[in-house]
């Protein structure tokens, strides 16, 4: 009797570690429980304080013993080896939600919903006789003990594994935690897919992105361009030389498309990878009165980079030098070659210009000799700025006036005298000369609409466009083409850069509209002029280029 008394354990660490409806669904423990008077003197409550932490401890380990202070002979274990729970002591000390717990103390409510739940879930109940010593709590009177149990329930479950394993996930499925954890996740999820479409949108497509599904019947040699109405198609019947097919890259390849919303100064465009910039050498094509000499001051002045034109008079140094060295030049770089004469191209190919890796840029208005110094392997990356024919050629008369008594002295007297109507009408006209030059005719060779469409679709294919008109926001694509903004490594054009650009713009436009002006008129060089009407009409081919080209430059800013 004195063991029976000493058996009592404290509901209140039962319920505390015990979850009894879940163990009970789940067929993991034998839940039985039992009435009896409890003893109230020291001795049995001191005896219930040593059992807290051995039942404390037990319950808590996964099909382990129950040990309660009874005696040596007889421990609580369930037939199926798993946890036996035995609840002794009068329902007044248990200290539990009377709601919750008391039907598993006290016995049946009225509505005997312990036996339903236990029953429901396929526990068996079990009456006295059917209890094994085992099972049976131990004490003086064993049978007595069990014959005052208000319910006994065995864990031989008729329900099959699978069943009690989807009643687990059910469960465990429609727990609090795992609920929280489901709103977690689902905005784990929104917030990633928010995070992967932005990414998706900011980052730069390759060139496979550009294919166009039915590319064969408007693209040539592998350009592919994105589709769209705007697409400028190509020009059937156009014959591109194989020389300039192989030395000059398609611009579209190996190239990114930069998105303006990733960029610092909202401007997108078309950006050369790593591997083409590592390969590849940037070739302006143009004059000193289609911008080069803007470019020149902006390259080498706001930029710091190594260029290859005819700004260095050579004529002083030993050209034969068979190695490539840098020359300073108001503040600028430049290497020892004069790329915009045959004689200097034939030099730069010699020593190896392209190969060497020295020059950022190299200048020639020669396209077909400046293409000798490229390969396959080192292909020209081509870039022009488009000019009005006509404005072009009152800048070439003005050139002309102002370099003629250094390049030309026979002929300075001439040129010092003569008038916008006078020059239009002479022999110092270009006559369509980018037209000639993209073809590769001479003056005196005549031009045809085939020849257009050929240098049409070189420049479709072959160049990256800019406006004289618009030169800012020209060189800013120049610059995001050819990476001089650093922009793939973190960099962008500081505040001083910029006010560099705008500063050499306005130096530019200033010499130009200004320079070889003495003794000119300037309404007669104005729009609906003698001068103007003739000179549209001996340019009149370049003059289709030149639209053409401002729609190219529209084009290619619109991908980004």
């Amino acid at each position: 009797m004195h063991d029976d008394q000493s058996s009592i354990s404290t509901a209140k660490h039962i319920y505390e570690n015990v979850q009894h409806a879940s163990a009970a669904r789940h067929g993991n423990a034998l839940f039985q429980s039992f009435s009896s008077q409890s003893n109230n003197d020291g001795p049995v409550r001191e005896r219930r304080q040593r059992s807290d932490a051995t039942l404390r401890s037990s319950i808590n380990t996964i099909d382990s013993f129950v040990m309660t202070p009874q005696s040596s002979s007889s421990r609580g274990v369930s037939a199926m080896g798993h946890r036996l729970i035995h609840m002794h002591g009068p329902e007044e000390e248990m200290e539990l939600d009377r709601e919750e717990i008391g039907r598993l103390v006290s016995g049946r409510d009225e509505d005997d919903e312990e036996a339903k739940m236990f029953a429901g879930n396929g526990f068996k109940k079990l009456d006295a006789h059917s209890v094994g010593s085992s099972s049976r709590p131990s004490g003086s009177d064993g049978t007595k003990s069990v014959s005052r149990s208000t319910m006994i329930y065995s864990d031989e479950s008729t329900l099959s594994k699978e069943e009690r394993a989807r009643n687990r996930f059910n469960d465990r499925w429609s727990s609090p935690a795992c609920q929280r954890a489901l709103v977690f996740l689902g905005i784990a999820l929104l917030l990633a897919t928010c995070l992967v479409f932005t990414f998706v949108k900011m980052s730069p497509k390759t060139y496979d992105d550009w294919v166009e599904p039915n590319r064969d019947a408007y693209l040539n040699e592998g350009i592919d361009w994105a589709p769209g109405p705007d697409a400028p198609p190509r020009f059937e019947g156009a014959q591109v030389d194989p020389l300039i097919e192989s030395s000059i890259a398609n611009w579209a390849l190996g190239t990114l498309r930069v998105s303006s919303e990733a960029t610092i100064d909202g401007l997108g465009s078309v950006s050369m990878s790593q591997l083409m910039l590592s390969r590849d050498v940037p070739l302006f094509f143009g004059t000193e009165y289609t911008g080069a000499n803007m470019l020149d001051l902006m390259l080498g002045q706001c930029l710091n980079l190594i260029q290859a034109s005819n700004a260095v008079d050579l004529s002083d140094l030993a050209t034969e030098n068979d190695q490539i060295s840098l020359i300073w030049s108001n503040g600028r770089k430049y290497v020892n070659v004069d790329t915009t004469t045959t004689i200097g191209i034939d030099r730069a190919y010699a020593i190896g210009l392209v190969t060497s890796g020295v020059p950022d840029v190299i200048y020639s208005p020669l396209l077909y000799d400046a293409s000798s110094l490229f390969s396959p392997k080192n292909q020209a990356r081509l870039f022009m700025i488009m000019r009005h024919p006509v404005e072009a050629q009152f800048a070439r008369f003005r050139y002309l006036r102002t370099t003629s008594l250094r390049d030309m002295p026979e002929r300075h007297d001439e040129l010092s005298k003569m008038t916008y109507q006078e020059f239009a009408t002479s022999e110092f006209v270009d006559e369509n000369w980018m037209t000639r030059a993209l073809v590769h005719k001479v003056y005196g060779e005549v031009l045809t609409p085939t020849d257009v469409g050929t240098a049409k679709e070189i420049l479709r294919r072959k160049a990256i466009i800019g406006l004289y008109d618009d030169p800012e926001r020209s060189f800013k694509k120049f610059a995001r083409y050819f990476n001089w903004d650093q922009l793939r490594t973190g960099g962008y054009f500081t505040d001083d850069t910029t006010r560099c650009f705008k500063d050499v713009i306005e130096l530019a436009k200033g010499k130009d509209e200004i320079l070889g002006t003495l003794n000119l008129k300037d309404d007669d060089a104005k729009e609906g002029s003698e001068a103007w009407k003739t000179l549209m009409e001996k340019n009149k081919f370049d003059y289709e280029l030149y639209m053409y080209g401002r729609h190219l430059y529209k084009y290619q800013l619109g991908l980004s």
